[in-house]
Parts: structure tokens; C-alpha cells; sequence
């Protein structure tokens, strides 16, 4: 695992453990540690408390890695809908209303009825632990509903259900780990700070951050530059241009690349216009397929032909026009990755 994924993953657990001090879901979490506790009059082991914590847990991962596993396998889906500036305008007031319920501009409300109904699971046996676990999305959605869809977009963005599912079930961790504690060691719910005006600064944190990926989309749908510019002089991607390059003995890099694609820019903006990665590709023939349109089948004919999963991707190709697999760049990578794989070029 890469540096930079570990960091993103980091990124993941931080936020579900965040989630946890919204106003919605802290007072909670001492009702939910109580579900845990021995019965009244009655001797339980520590083991048994601990069972019936990862029991919860393991239902909040469940909820969590398939959402993740989803979006990321609709990436295809969502970056052909995110072609339209109207639909990006829509996402950009998606995410500011969001913004919005996270500073307490706007009301999000789950019914009582369905809150009285799930809460019965909560009384039951593992099995309804564990459905409690599944559906503490349902309890919580006010609070956590706002930031998860802002990380499920990134997620869908990305186009890798591996990753998808990995981010997702590191972000359950996050959001189920102090359930897991207080469950088992049910005397520390007792130290706990108690609910205050400063849950809303954590609130206020997620607004910040979904304002960010509101900004981010309505200038996609503005068609404002949202990253510096590569120096790196990319050509449309041809059989020609392959052919030319082979017959030159020039190694050869495909870039797949599309306008909606978030990691795309980042990449763009970070790795691909670095000083030191622009002249390692000086003598390499740099070349770029544009799948911006998801119904273009010559782009569709190339995403077959490498296989290529999710954006971006780039492919290394040696002087002969085959492809280095190892070399292989997929997702967002770090300065230090890409020019390891660039190496192999040489």
C-alpha cells in the first residue's frame, strides 16, 4: 500500500470517528454503550459485553463498506451523468444545502415513528444488534447523512469498488470503534465530556469541507480551471502516434482522463506538473484518452483494450509498445510513486 493511500485511509478513519461528536450521534453513544452492559442483577463477563459490542460494530461495517463498495462501482455511471452542467450546478447545490444543515441553516429530520420502530432492535438479541449496527445510518442521518455523501462522491469519483469498499469499512472503524470501547469497558462512559455548544464546532468542520466540494463542482459546471496546468505536452491518443513512437524506440505513457474526474485534477495539479516528473517525461511520447463522454465507444474501445477499472489511470508502454503492468498508475499517486514508476521506462 502506497504512502498516499494511507494517508486517504487515515483521512477515512479520522472522519468516521469525527461523525461521532456531531450533536445527532454523541449523546447517543452512552444510550448505545448501555446495550451492552450486563442485565440488572445479574453477573456477565467481560467477554460477553465485548461480543455484543463487535456485534454492532461489525453491522455498522456491513452498512458502510457495501455503500462504499456501490459508489465506487457506479463510477462509470456518475462521471457520464456529471458531463451535463446543469447536473454539476445540481451536485454544487447539493453539496451547499448540505453545507448548510451542517451549520444549522437547515433542518434534516428523521420521523419519530421511524426512529420508535427501529429502536426495538436495539432491545433485542445479537441478531437485533446487529440490525441496530446496520442501521444506525437511519438513527444518525442528520448528523452523519451531510459528510458520507460528500465521501461517497469522492469515492464514486474514483472508480475503484476496491478502494470503495476499503475507504468505506476504514470510515465504519472509525464510526464504530467507541462503541466497541464503551461496550466492553462500559465504566468509561461515565468519564465522558458531556454534550455542549462545542459539538457544533465539529458540525462546522464538515460544512467547511462540503462548501469545498461545492465550490469544487460549480466550477466544473462554470468550466473554471480547477488545477494548474500540466507543462506536459499531451497529444490525443492514436494507433499512429503508438506506431511512430515504436518505430522511434520512444517509450510511450496513456493517460486516461476525463473533466469530471476529481483524482484526475489532483493528479494534474500535484503530480503532473512537477518540474522534476515534466523533464523525466521529456523523451517519452505522452499520450492522453479523453473518456470525458462515457458513450464515446472509441473511448469505451480503449477503457476494454487495457482494462482499464477506474480514473485515472495511466499506462506505461516500453519502446516495443507493450505495456509494463508493474509500472501501471492507478488512482492518485504521490510524486515519489509516479517517478518509480517512470523508472521503468528507462
Amino acid at each position: 500500500m502506497s504512502n498516499y493511500h494511507l494517508f486517504q485511509f487515515l483521512g477515512f478513519f479520522i472522519a468516521g470517528l469525527a461523525v461521532n461528536l456531531t450533536p445527532c450521534v454523541y449523546p447517543m453513544l452512552t444510550v448505545t454503550a448501555s446495550l451492552f452492559k450486563p442485565k440488572k442483577d445479574t453477573h456477565e463477563i467481560l467477554q460477553h459485553s465485548f461480543f455484543k459490542a463487535l456485534t454492532y460494530f461489525l453491522g455498522i461495517t456491513v452498512t458502510y463498506s457495501s455503500l462504499g463498495y456501490f459508489a465506487a462501482s457506479t463510477g462509470k455511471i456518475f462521471g457520464g451523468i456529471l458531463q451535463n452542467s446543469w447536473v454539476l450546478g445540481g451536485v454544487a447545490l447539493m453539496m451547499f444545502l448540505l453545507a448548510l444543515s451542517m451549520f444549522g441553516h437547515l433542518e434534516l429530520r428523521v420521523s419519530s415513528e421511524l426512529l420508535n420502530r427501529l429502536s426495538g432492535f436495539r432491545r433485542a438479541n445479537y441478531i437485533g444488534l446487529f440490525a441496530s449496527g446496520v442501521l444506525v445510518g437511519v438513527f444518525a442521518a442528520p448528523c452523519i447523512g451531510p459528510p458520507v455523501l460528500g465521501l461517497l462522491a469522492a469515492v464514486a469519483d474514483n472508480g475503484n469498488p476496491k478502494f470503495g469498499l476499503t475507504a468505506f469499512f476504514i470510515f465504519s472503524c472509525g464510526l464504530g470503534l467507541p462503541y466497541l470501547i464503551l461496550g466492553t469497558f462500559s465504566g468509561l462512559v461515565a468519564k465522558l465530556p458531556k454534550a455542549g455548544s462545542w459539538l457544533k464546532w465539529v458540525e462546522r468542520i464538515f460544512g467547511i469541507i462540503l462548501l469545498g466540494f461545492a465550490a469544487f463542482y460549480l466550477s466544473l459546471a462554470l468550466h473554471l480551471p480547477s488545477a494548474k496546468a500540466s507543462e506536459i505536452s499531451w497529444q490525443a491518443y492514436s494507433l499512429e502516434r503508438v506506431n511512430a513512437s515504436v518505430i522511434r524506440h520512444k517509450p510511450i505513457i496513456i493517460d486516461f482522463y476525463a473533466d469530471w474526474c476529481i483524482s484526475c485534477h489532483e493528479l494534474e495539479r500535484t503530480v503532473l506538473s512537477n518540474p522534476l516528473i515534466v523533464a523525466d517525461l521529456k523523451n517519452v511520447t505522452t499520450l492522453r484518452v479523453d473518456v470525458t463522454n462515457t458513450d464515446d465507444p472509441k473511448s469505451n474501445d480503449m477503457i476494454e483494450k487495457y482494462h482499464v477499472i477506474g480514473l485515472p489511470t495511466i499506462i506505461f508502454l516500453d519502446s516495443h509498445g507493450q505495456e509494463i503492468k508493474e509500472a501501471r498508475v492507478e488512482g492518485e499517486r504521490s510524486k515519489t510513486e509516479f517517478a518509480k514508476s517512470i523508472s521503468f521506462l528507462k
